[in-house]
């Protein structure tokens, strides 16, 4: 049975887009890679060994990519794949925090601004992180779904949270004086005794 659970509260986990960020996406998309194969007639490139595509202060680290484009030399698709390391994504949000991620694949639908993650993907914010098979987030409707088996989502405390959860317990922790009693001093009784 196939598992669906919206997180469309989770948004915050990723950003606005999905590859690209305001200032990112006006950056030029520059790739590494061992070997480069490039077909024109069919509109795709293949990077393969050590790829690594940085564009702003995006950042991905993959074994192969594989880009297709249009006439116009549109990018219309990215694929990111791994031959046993996971493929590892980095960017910074505009609010200056980083968003990073991991599966095995990685799929962006240009178009439809639409990441797939695929195969033990996980996506991290701060400490806040969500696991899964599958994890699909939908830029243009702002939803985060996973799926396939189970989805684990981890959400820390705000440092406000925190920080007022912390102020409540050191409250309920300092100790209680207790006021001291005075007993009145035992009555002294002097025998004489004869000897």
């Amino acid at each position: 049975m196939k598992k669906i659970i919206k997180l469309s509260w989770l948004i915050w986990l990723i950003s606005n887009a999905a590859f690209a960020l305001s200032t990112d996406r006006n950056q030029s998309l520059n790739i590494e890679a061992d070997k480069a194969q490039l077909d024109n007639l069919k509109g795709f490139t293949i990077y393969s060994g050590n790829v690594i595509v940085n564009q702003g202060t995006l950042q991905l680290f993959a074994d192969k990519v594989t880009l297709t484009y249009n006439a116009e030399k549109q990018v219309q698709t990215i694929i990111a794949e791994s031959n046993g390391q996971m493929v590892r994504f980095k960017q910074l949000l505009d609010n200056k925090e980083e968003v990073r991620a991991q599966a095995k694949k990685m799929e962006y639908l240009a178009k439809d601004e639409i990441l797939h993650l695929k195969q033990d993907a996980q996506v991290w914010k701060a400490k806040d992180t969500v696991s899964g098979q599958h994890i699909v987030y939908d830029s243009k409707r702002a939803q985060v779904t996973a799926s396939e088996g189970r989805v684990k989502v981890i959400i820390e405390p705000s440092t406000a949270q925190k920080q007022s959860t912390q102020k409540t317990k050191a409250k309920k922790e300092q100790p209680v004086e207790e006021p001291i009693e005075e007993k009145p001093a035992a009555d002294i009784k002097t025998t004489e005794e004869n000897p």
